[in-house]
């Protein structure tokens, strides 16, 4: 009598059954585990369904982003651990009972009740008030002696307001007065507007990305932006240009006899003098009247005595 019973084989059909089971078993939790990856990817983590309470602490352990045009979000610092109520990322909640036109700011901890009337300026109220500093633009004001060139702006528009402004630049146009309908009163406001720009010939400046663009190198149009100098810009320029070489050559011929003339006696031939009664800073130099007419001035060169727009200028947002 034998109890083998093709053992060998019950042995195997055993193995094979075992492995099969754990493969099926393996593949089932891989699954799963995928699953619920992609149910926790697709399901964002918001201060509320994390139960994080107002102004809570936890905001601390969170970097926040946010990148133009898309969904701003807090990002988990290095150096701390994910856990269930802190997870990587975080998503700011939408907005309960949302009006039409209206964009309420969302960030959990700072400014409640603070609404906007376009995506645009929500988004730049998140990264001027809300984000770090390395998020925020930085314009300094390209005139050397302006003290806005080590305290730059943080928006482009406050530049560009500056720029116009207090520089005197050919950006934009004149400001019109409310309900203004008279076409010769707004043309004259213009052509006022017009005769106080301080216009170099030298160079122009794209009113889109408000860098200068020097007109022997790079001519009429903005190698950044591919943006063209409004014609009226060019004829304006082109105009200075060849007023400051006719009065360049009257000035020669009428200095012409005075070659070895005695030194001048108001800057002692160095072409600057000090006046403590100008615009500029009390003790600096301003060109001499005599030695260099006003059409050879170049304004950039002179020490403004600070910007007259305040700090509180920046704090609309």
């Amino acid at each position: 009598m034998s109890f083998d019973l093709n053992g060998s084989d019950s042995s195997q059909h055993h193995d094979d059954g075992y492995n099969q089971g754990y493969n099926n078993y393996t593949t089932a939790s891989h699954n799963l585990e995928r699953s619920l990856s992609s149910h926790s990817n697709s399901m964002k983590a918001t201060p509320s369904s994390l139960g994080w309470a107002p102004e809570s602490e936890l905001l601390r352990l969170y970097k926040f982003i946010v990148p133009k045009g898309k969904e701003p979000y807090l990002e988990l610092l290095q150096g701390y651990q994910i856990c269930f109520n802190v997870p990587q990322r975080v998503y700011l909640d939408p907005p309960s009972n949302p009006e039409k036109g209206v964009y309420p700011c969302q960030f959990p901890s700072g400014c409640p009740g603070k609404q906007f009337r376009r995506p645009a300026d929500l988004e730049r109220h998140y990264r001027h008030v809300h984000a770090d500093a390395d998020q925020k633009g930085s314009f300094p004001c390209d005139y050397k002696p302006c003290t806005r060139s080590k305290g730059p702006f943080t928006r482009k528009d406050h530049y560009r307001d500056h720029l116009k402004d207090f520089h005197k630049e050919d950006i934009g146009t004149a400001k019109q007065p409310k309900n203004a309908k008279d076409p010769k009163a707004i043309q004259a406001l213009q052509q006022t507007w017009l005769e106080e720009r301080q216009i170099d010939p030298r160079w122009w400046r794209c009113r889109r990305c408000l860098q200068r663009v020097y007109v022997d190198t790079h001519s009429y149009k903005c190698i950044t932006c591919n943006e063209e100098c409004a014609q009226e810009r060019i004829e304006a320029r082109e105009q200075k240009k060849h007023g400051m070489g006719k009065e360049r050559m009257s000035f020669s011929e009428k200095n012409l006899p005075m070659t070895y003339a005695a030194q001048c006696t108001s800057c002692n031939g160095s072409m600057w003098i000090t006046d403590s009664d100008s615009v500029f800073a009390e003790g600096n130099s301003v060109p001499c009247p005599i030695c260099l007419p006003s059409g050879e001035i170049v304004y950039e060169d002179a020490e403004w005595d600070g910007d007259r727009f305040g700090t509180s200028y920046e704090a609309g947002y």
